[in-house]
Formats: C-alpha cells, structure tokens, sequence
C-alpha cells in the first residue's frame, strides 16, 4: 500500500528556513535502512513516495532522531526515537480511519489516519509520542471532556494536567514533547511558533482538571 494520495509537497517545506527539510535521497535512505525495521510498517514499502505518505512518516522519524537537548537540573533529556522505537512493535495505516492516529495498548501497534499525513510537521512528530504513551501500562487513557471546546466527549480529554511532566495521557505526552523542544532542545527544523500555536489549542480544551495558573502559563500569556 503506497501513500500517492498525499499531495503534503516537500519542496514547499524545504523553501521556507524555519521548516526546512532533508533532501527526498536523505529520508528514503534512513527509510529503508532503518524506519521500516524499527517500527515495523506493516504494508508495501518497496515504494518511497516522496512528496508522498511515506515521506511525511519519514520527516516524522527523522525529527524525533535528529532532536538532542540539555539536560534539565536532574540531569535528564529524553530521547524520543529511542521511547517511540523501545515501545512500538507495528505501524499500521487504516484508510477508513476518521482520527490522527490510534495507539492499541497491549498489542505495541501505532495505526495511522489519513489526517495523520495532511498534519503540520510538528504535530506527526508529536503524535507519534502520543500515541506510544498509549502503548505504555501505565497510561490512564483518555477520559470524557468535561467544559471546553469537546464537553460532553468521550475520549476526547486528559482527566489532569501534569504541569509538563510525564503523567497522564496522551495530551500530557504531547505537552512534554513541545515544553521540552521549545526549551530545553539544541536548535531543529522544528517551529517553535506552531508548537505554541499547538498548546494553545489543547490547553483550554483537552484537560478537565487545570488550574487557571496553569493555564496562563502554558498559553504564554
């Protein structure tokens, strides 16, 4: 199965300096030689698309691959790639999927959405974690949203906000992901403006117990 639907063009990402991207020969080769096997795509991949699915999924990769960051006062900095790898045992896409993508606890498996492809390059990256937080035994999973733009939706929210830690589910994921690449990562291809742009859309929205402190801080204003 080959991505030729997706229309994402590569040459537009790779005229503007802020989402500047590796050359299609650059993503096909860490494609074959290591994407596929890591993750497992489960379908035809003898066919790199580029612009195309395959290399929006490959961007995705090679972001969380090429991010390094300094170490907070404890002295840790994540690794990405290396959460995302350690846990995901298939990549599956699902065409009829009407979501970004759907992390199956229990079975290590990532399915991914057409949405997925159509996303902004720092939200496929961003996912990705989330996702992979689905995959871990200690995630509460989503609960049903409680005020906010999704009141009344099942699945929809994170039932606390974690201040940027790693807790709770995927929304807390996709807020650790951000926080860190916008302060604690040396210099990437990523948009800190889009990553704002992000928080500021979940955080009013996508927890049912944040403070209003909290809320100041982490929508920056």
């Amino acid at each position: 199965m080959n991505f030729i639907w997706v229309t994402l063009g590569l040459s537009v990402l790779i005229s503007n300096p802020v989402l500047a991207a590796p050359q299609c020969s650059d993503l096909e080769a860490q494609w074959n030689s290591h994407y596929v096997s890591d993750f497992k795509i489960d379908w035809d991949t003898s066919n790199f698309t580029c612009p195309g699915g395959e290399s929006s999924l490959a961007m995705a990769f090679f972001d969380l691959a090429n991010m390094t960051f300094r170490a907070n006062k404890d002295g840790y900095r994540p690794d990405f790639y290396a959460l995302v790898k350690g846990l995901v045992r298939k990549v599956h896409f699902d065409p009829d999927c009407k979501y970004l993508a759907l992390g199956h606890r229990g079975q290590g498996k990532i399915t991914l959405c057409n949405p997925f492809f159509k996303d902004s390059r720092e939200d496929r990256a961003s996912t990705l974690v989330h996702e992979t937080r689905h995959l871990q035994s200690g995630d509460p999973a989503h609960a049903q949203c409680v005020g906010g733009k999704y009141n009344g939706k099942a699945g929809a929210c994170d039932d606390t906000f974690y201040d940027g830690s790693w807790n709770g589910s995927g929304f807390n994921a996709d807020i650790f992901f951000y926080s860190w690449n916008m302060n604690g990562a040396e210099k990437n291809e990523l948009s800190r403006a889009v990553m704002q742009s992000e928080m500021n859309t979940m955080i009013p929205d996508r927890f049912n117990h944040i403070t209003g402190e909290q809320t100041k801080k982490w929508r920056g204003n």
